[in-house]
């Protein structure tokens, strides 16, 4: 795997890990789940693109770490199985937008 590859895994863990003691009430999970988390999903594809491109693996694991937030500290409430489909969609996005203002590397 590559360092930005890595890098970028250990934060998107480390936010799904620390996103649900953030979920007070449901305002402040709605204002998490609608705003923030899609927020940090476009300019997340966005660096990453630009850094190293599109990569599949980061949006797969983008869908399925957000599973168990979704299980264990949302009651399991499968409804809310959309979320994961927006952020990936948004860091895919992010990801090709990135891509496209990326650096050529000259040889």
């Amino acid at each position: 795997m590559t360092k930005g590859r890595c890098i970028l895994i250990a934060l998107i863990a480390t936010w799904y890990i620390v996103f649900p003691f953030l979920l007070i009430d449901t305002g402040s999970a709605m204002f998490l789940l609608l705003i923030v988390n899609p927020v940090l999903s476009l300019l997340g594809g966005w660096i990453y693109g630009k850094i190293c491109g599109f990569d599949w693996l980061i949006l797969w694991l983008v869908a399925f770490l957000f599973i168990p937030v979704i299980y264990f500290h949302m009651d399991g409430q499968w409804d809310c199985m959309i979320y994961p489909g927006i952020y990936v969609v948004l860091m895919s996005v992010g990801m090709v937008v990135g891509k496209i203002f990326q650096k050529k590397k000259e040889v």
